[in-house]
């Protein structure tokens, strides 16, 4: 579908037909498909079905990891991990179920290998964020030695972070049922702008870190590094997945 809209491109441009290049430029932008959803057998539609509720779930400890970061009580900062321990479980059973599904032969071979993919990196979003969360939880046990100031503001802007990571996974969500091309297009563009928003952030945590190198110890640096890197990942991996996605939904137009 891209290459016979490229080569309309190139052939109306060099008879110079600009008005029918316009038109034939907005019918294949504002083409309406139907959703991935309806496109894709019933096998592959469950699979389709479990990664929403995945995007779903990453939300929900999204959510959660925000709230222990600004938690000062130990207890509380175990009862958040240890629910975002539980979701990590289901998500890796559910991963595997999926994975079953998918190399038990009823997928179609077009969209096989794209699907095998995608399972295993919403995943590792999932995977991420418990990584997250047990690190939040580990640093509470001497949170109290360190001083609050020399941690909350880079706390803030990995809160940034997070809240940059929800509105990427609301897109996600919105680009499995997107039904025009170019709101898939949109959709894909726009968690491309926040992985690379995300990743200036990273970049400025991390100069500012080793600014401060003298005056924080290892376990404050490690601590806060470690959390920025992991954070930044999980915009990786939904970039992935999106730009996996998009041309998983072209492949089977």
């Amino acid at each position: 579908m891209i290459f016979l809209h490229e080569l309309f491109y190139i052939y109306f441009h060099q008879s110079k037909h600009p008005n029918l290049l316009n038109i034939l430029s907005y019918m294949f932008d504002n083409m309406v498909l139907r959703s991935l959803y309806s496109m894709i057998n019933i096998g592959e539609k469950e699979v389709f079905e479990k990664l929403l509720r995945v995007c779903d779930m990453a939300i929900s400890v999204n959510e959660v990891l925000c709230k222990m970061m600004l938690e000062k009580e130990v207890t509380n900062i175990e009862t958040s991990y240890q629910y975002i321990k539980k979701i990590e479980k289901e998500a890796d059973l559910m991963n595997t179920e999926l994975l079953q599904k998918i190399n038990g032969g009823a997928m179609s071979p077009v969209t096989l290998n794209s699907l095998n993919k995608l399972v295993n990196l919403s995943d590792t979003i999932i995977d991420l964020s418990f990584n997250i969360s047990r690190e939040l939880y580990r640093f509470s046990k001497v949170l109290d030695k360190y001083d609050e100031r020399s941690i909350n503001d880079i706390y803030k802007r990995l809160e940034d972070i997070m809240n940059i990571n929800r509105s990427s996974l609301t897109v996600l969500k919105h680009l499995f049922k997107a039904k025009k091309l170019n709101e898939i297009t949109s959709d894909v563009d726009q968690i491309i702008k926040y992985e690379e928003i995300v990743d200036d952030i990273k970049d400025e945590i991390i100069d500012e870190l080793y600014k401060r190198s003298k005056d924080i110890d290892y376990f404050l640096f490690h601590h806060l590094d470690e959390l920025t890197q992991k954070l930044d990942d999980v915009l990786d991996v939904e970039r992935d997945i999106a730009e996996l996605s998009k041309s998983m939904i072209l492949s089977i137009m």
